[in-house]
């Protein structure tokens, strides 16, 4: 009965989109966190897969933190790069910790992952399949979703 209470509270979370507070170790300052949106995420996706060497390495923690606090694509767009070098020497890496625990744990995971799963049949490399080859691979999905 309690599980099915703590899905109803993050259920009524996601709707009301209410955000987390996150007091700050070693300033008086609360950081609101709330449920990560799309751009958010793809921001980050961008800030991993940079191939920039050198100084960026170092600032990747405190520029995903940004990301995280702004939240959406046009607060990231407007002021993501003067949050992260306010941020940079200011927060310390426990305080970044915090934040993206917090983030890791708002970010909706299976809707992403059924979407991912359902548009695996839509590839362009289904065409180069043969027909046989592709009334397989269709038999044996449907056999996975009865099971």
């Amino acid at each position: 009965m309690a599980i099915k209470r703590e899905s109803e509270m993050v259920l009524e979370s996601l709707k009301a989109d209410t955000s987390t507070k996150i007091p700050m170790k070693y300033r008086k300052k609360i950081v609101g966190i709330s449920w990560i949106r799309r751009g958010t995420i793809r921001k980050i996706t961008a800030i991993q897969n940079s191939e920039k060497k050198g100084d960026y390495e170092d600032t990747v923690t405190t520029r995903i933190a940004a990301a995280y606090i702004l939240n959406s694509y046009w607060k990231i767009r407007l002021f993501h790069w003067a949050l992260w070098r306010m941020m940079w020497d200011k927060y310390s890496d426990e305080e970044l910790l915090a934040i993206c625990e917090v983030c890791k744990k708002k970010v909706q995971v299976k809707p992403y992952c059924e979407i991912m799963i359902l548009q695996t049949g839509l590839k362009d490399t289904m065409k180069m399949l043969t027909r046989t080859e592709i009334e397989t691979v269709l038999q044996e999905r449907q056999l996975e979703q009865r099971d």
